[in-house]
């Protein structure tokens, strides 16, 4: 999904990175031994028999597509509620991660300018999603779903899916909003005192 938007973007429109690779590595690299292990070992049996996963894919899939929150959130931290020696995993693979990307996309809207930002659907969900910092730093968060059906001129406009969302810093004009499964987050008039976490040493 993120090539594909960053193909489009190529040569017309500038493209920014929310964290770099070394930052996705280094999640993972503070994991603990004992977790790194127990990790590999199940990655190399799902390469062996990688039938079991096929059923949580097409339920995570099925979720995004009608924007299901719940049943996202469900699926994306429910090991975490069965198995609370994985909050180590979700800490680093998550939550941290979810503040240095909320924090650089709520600085990227102060300057006043729209920014359509994609992001994995895992970090939109839950409480401490991305979505959820951003509304706890005073900006406003909404939904906005594709058009129910087309509009007798023609086919309706194709919309960004559900792991998009498109961010404003700025109240658009009144009128009828639709809920849905994509976001916009506009700063408030008082944006320039929202508060953001201290960075991580």
């Amino acid at each position: 999904m993120e090539a594909f938007f960053v193909a489009r973007a190529e040569g017309e429109k500038p493209v920014r990175g929310l964290e770099t690779l070394l930052e996705q590595v280094g999640a993972l690299s503070r994991l603990s031994p004992a977790l790194e292990e127990r990790f590999l070992a199940e990655t190399l049996r799902g390469a062996l028999d990688p039938s079991p996963g096929g059923d949580a894919v097409s339920a995570l899939l099925d979720a995004w597509e009608r924007g299901d929150e719940p049943a996202l959130a469900g699926l994306v931290f429910g090991p975490l509620a069965s198995d609370p020696t994985l909050a180590e995993f979700f800490e680093a693979m998550y939550f941290r991660r979810n503040e240095i990307m909320a924090r650089r996309l709520g600085d990227h809207l102060r300057d006043g300018r729209t920014r359509f930002c994609v992001v994995g659907v895992s970090h939109l969900v839950g409480e401490r999603s991305v979505v959820a910092l951003l509304r706890g730093w005073g900006f406003s968060v909404e939904r906005i779903a594709p058009p129910a059906e087309a509009p007798s001129n023609g086919p309706a406009a194709p919309m960004p899916p559900p792991t998009q969302w498109v961010a404003r810093p700025r109240r658009p004009p009144l009128g009828r909003r639709r809920r849905g499964s994509q976001h916009v987050a506009r700063g408030r008039r008082d944006r320039g005192r929202v508060g953001r976490p201290s960075d991580r040493g």
